[in-house]
């Protein structure tokens, strides 16, 4: 009897590890139009063609009344950005850029407030007009690398709906650019369910933005060819990770 079960348990294994690598491919699949809408807005009025990414350190400078429950949420969170993206992230106190650091400026701050705060010449005037719950902006060297971002939270909301628009907006401003439909539940997703985190998916497709080989200014075209392995990998990476 030792052969026949020695055999069904090898069958039983190989067949785990098909369906396994059946339920990958799956999810591969069903990621690429989302990394697509995240990073190049492919379903937005103006697509990008190349990829617009922070690199180098960050440091997120809070300015306004957080309370203790939204550090909490945006502490957590800079250390998640730090390990998918590979770059030192931190909280700062509203004034201590170091050298070589990425400053995004983080105000909380009611709508009749957010007009000078929009005031930057790079800011786009539709986005300064709109003033929506959330927004981020950003301005980027030529060589397409975001070297510093402003973020705008109204103060307003929910605390639930802060803790969303936290995670969302840090997260766009550094390179995810976009919303997306096609992931629920996402930072991503506007019209989905409020989070406190990022989720699986999310992670995912950041660690596909920000693997090696990935770089501001790559084209589309490149970016397609390469997608499905780059998914692939960022899979592997977060099923090992300890977190």
């Amino acid at each position: 009897m030792i052969r026949p079960l020695c055999l069904l348990l090898c069958l039983a294994w190989l067949a785990t590890g098909s369906l396994q690598a059946s339920e990958g491919a799956a999810r591969v699949e069903r990621l690429q139009p989302a990394f697509e809408e995240i990073v190049f807005g492919s379903k937005g009025p103006r697509p990008r063609d190349i990829v617009l990414r922070v690199e180098g350190p960050v440091v997120i400078q809070p300015s306004g009344p957080l309370s203790e429950a939204s550090r909490e949420v945006l502490r957590r969170h800079a250390q998640d950005l730090a390990d998918l993206t590979g770059y030192p992230v931190r909280i700062g106190d509203g004034e201590d850029t170091r050298d070589g650091e990425r400053p995004f400026w983080l105000y909380l701050a009611y709508p009749r407030e957010m007009p000078p705060l929009l005031n930057r010449s790079w800011i786009p005037y539709g986005l300064r007009q709109s003033m929506p719950r959330a927004l981020c902006s950003f301005v980027t060297r030529g060589d397409h690398r975001i070297k510093e971002g402003v973020i705008l939270i109204n103060r307003g909301l929910s605390e639930a709906t802060i803790a969303h628009c936290l995670i969302e907006e840090t997260t766009q401003a550094l390179g995810a650019i976009d919303d997306t439909l096609l992931l629920e539940p996402s930072a991503f997703n506007d019209l989905g369910s409020l989070i406190d985190r990022l989720q699986p998916d999310d992670r995912v497709i950041l660690r596909a933005l920000f693997a090696p080989g990935m770089a501001p200014g790559l084209t589309r075209a490149a970016v397609q060819r390469r997608l499905p392995d780059l998914l692939e990998d960022a899979l592997r990476l977060e099923a090992e990770s300890p977190g």
